[in-house]
């Protein structure tokens, strides 16, 4: 695997570990928050409702279970970032060896691949998992 050419300074290493560490705690505070609303939905007081009321609830609880499977994936793809970090490989793409590109890692600082492995990946997934996985 190639080691990354990107100029991983100390002070940037550190801003880009920081910016991780805070996604992570915010990723972290949202699981508890639907985790929280899953495991109490309805408060005791209020009655249950009719059949509509019923199935938004169970609807809702079906977005929070999907929403907390994207948020662990994404912590997940953060612990991989700050590996690649540890190795020296952060910002190459191990699909074709190229740098993944600053202006990409800006906006996605968890991104694998550079811009043409990505989209290549993602039109040979099927499109239910592309909404799971990245």
């Amino acid at each position: 695997m190639a080691k990354s050419t990107l100029p991983l300074t100390d002070p940037l290493r550190e801003r880009l570990l920081a910016a991780l560490a805070r996604r992570e705690d915010e990723l972290r505070a949202q699981i508890a928050e639907l985790r929280e609303a899953l495991e109490c939905p309805t408060p005791a007081s209020e009655p249950p409702g009719d059949d509509a009321d019923l199935a938004f609830a169970r609807t809702r609880a079906e977005i929070d279970r999907d929403l907390i499977d994207r948020y662990l994936i994404e912590i997940g793809e953060i612990e991989q970032a700050r590996g690649r970090i540890a190795d020296g490989t952060f910002g190459i793409c191990p699909d074709c060896g190229n740098e993944i590109g600053r202006e990409r890692i800006k906006a996605n600082p968890v991104a694998r691949r550079c811009t043409d492995c990505q989209t290549l990946h993602e039109r040979r997934r099927p499109r239910a998992l592309q909404a799971l996985t990245r």
